[in-house]
């Protein structure tokens, strides 16, 4: 997963003209979206998409893409001009494509174990659920903090986030039929709701996580 975004503080006069409700922009391969959304008295504007961001044609397609959107917004003039600055960004693995979490001394969590939701790209939540499981395997290890010790933790990983695929249509269908049919997908009010909004992002099917 390939992303880029920016917060801007938003002034009075700006916090007056700019989106109110989050908004959400699909690439057109439905591998990839942009987000305008507020957060407190910041101004969260990005673009992310699945590209691999070990491949350079996966870096392409990705600067590509960010830049077709940033020109896209630079048509709003509800947007400030800080959107269209530079972006920082950088790259990280989604679930279940994870690295291995657990060594001396150390374990990953978040987006540094690769935990993140593969249709999303959303790590907030797995990133508290993997901190309190990383907390449990500390209290548990009573001092002896080696590989051994915590390795109990790379299996309470494997248990709780295992399962999740890449089940966006990108992972399973190809490009060219992907483009054709995202726009009449887009215009589906039953695809939006309960793939798009329910499945991809919300997730009412996964469970919180419950730790003694």
């Amino acid at each position: 997963m390939l992303a880029q975004e920016i917060e801007i503080p938003l002034a009075d006069d700006m916090a007056a003209r700019v989106p109110r409700r989050p908004e959400f922009h699909f690439s057109r391969d439905l591998g990839g979206y942009g987000w305008i959304f507020r957060k407190g008295g910041y101004l969260n504007v990005g673009f992310g998409h699945i590209a691999d961001g070990d491949a350079s044609g996966g870096q392409q397609t990705f600067k590509r893409m960010a830049a077709a959107y940033q020109q896209w917004l630079s048509s709003r003039a509800d947007l400030p001009r800080e959107a269209l600055e530079r972006w920082k960004g950088h790259a990280y693995l989604l679930a279940p494509r994870g690295r291995r979490a657990v060594g001396d001394g150390v374990l990953l969590v978040g987006d540094a174990a690769g935990l993140a939701f593969p249709a999303s790209g959303e790590g907030i939540r797995t990133a508290v659920e993997s901190g309190m499981l990383a907390a449990q395997a500390i209290i548990a290890a009573r001092g002896d903090y080696s590989s051994a010790r915590l390795a109990p933790y790379a299996a309470s990983l494997a248990r709780t986030f295992g399962h999740r695929r890449a089940d966006m249509l990108s992972a399973i269908v190809p490009e060219a039929v992907r483009q054709a049919i995202a726009p009449l997908l887009m215009r589906s009010a039953w695809f939006t709701r309960h793939v798009l909004i329910d499945r991809w992002f919300l997730r009412p099917d996964v469970r919180p996580l419950e730790v003694a």
